[in-house]
């Protein structure tokens, strides 16, 4: 099973697009290209893929709050 992780905000910059083979302990440390990304609202969307033939997505909205 492969996972795909993308987050973005609200004008289609996106924060995170990774390929992964498990999401066990995967977590974002809110930043992009090393600096906090910025407070706002922001979008997800979490895929996995079975042997090519099978995609689910799971596609949701988080709130960032930086200092």
């Amino acid at each position: 099973m492969e996972w795909s992780v993308k987050i973005f905000d609200r004008y289609g910059k996106i924060f995170v697009d990774s390929g992964l083979q498990t999401l066990d302990g995967y977590s974002w440390n809110g930043k992009y290209k090393g600096e906090s990304a910025p407070s706002g609202d922001d979008w997800y969307i979490i895929s996995t893929k079975v042997k090519e033939l099978v995609e689910t997505k799971y596609i949701g909205h988080i709130s960032v709050r930086n200092r």
